[in-house]
C-alpha cells in the first residue's frame, strides 16, 4: 500500500466520528452520482451477462422455502464455449512455428492499455 493512502487513512481516523460520517457520506454521494452518470451514458458494467451455452444438467432443486413450498431455488449447469479445442490450438501453434521458422520472424506481444475514468 502506498504511503499516501496510509497517511490519509490515519488522518481520517483522527477526525471525530461525525466528521468521518460526513466525509463518508460525501464520498458515497459522489460515487452514486458517478454510477448514475455512467448508467445514463451506457458505460456502466454491472457484471451480469447473458451466457450462450448448452444445458448440461438441470434443473436441480437445491432449496425449497419451508413457508411456501412453491418457492424453489434451482441449479442449472451449462457448458460455455470460450475458445477453440486444445487439439486445434496445438495444431495452429505447430503451423505457426513452422511458418515462423521458415521466415525467421518472431512473436511480438503488443499490449494496449486503455485507461478511462468516470467523470
Amino acid at each position: 500500500m502506498s504511503h499516501g493512502y496510509l497517511f490519509l487513512g490515519n488522518r481520517l481516523l483522527g477526525y471525530e466520528v461525525k466528521d468521518q460520517q460526513f466525509l463518508f457520506k460525501l464520498f458515497t454521494d459522489w460515487y452514486d452520482e458517478a454510477v448514475s452518470g455512467a448508467l445514463r451514458e451506457g458505460n456502466f458494467d454491472d457484471g451480469v451477462y447473458d451466457l450462450q451455452g448448452d444445458l448440461v444438467l438441470g434443473p436441480q432443486v437445491v432449496y425449497i422455502d419451508p413457508f411456501n413450498k412453491e418457492q424453489r431455488t434451482k441449479r442449472y449447469v451449462i457448458a460455455v464455449d470460450r475458445g477453440i479445442k486444445w487439439e486445434d490450438a496445438v495444431l495452429a501453434y505447430e503451423e505457426a512455428q513452422t511458418l515462423f521458422a521458415k521466415e525467421n520472424t518472431r512473436y511480438y506481444l503488443i499490449i494496449h492499455i486503455s485507461l478511462s475514468c468516470i467523470s
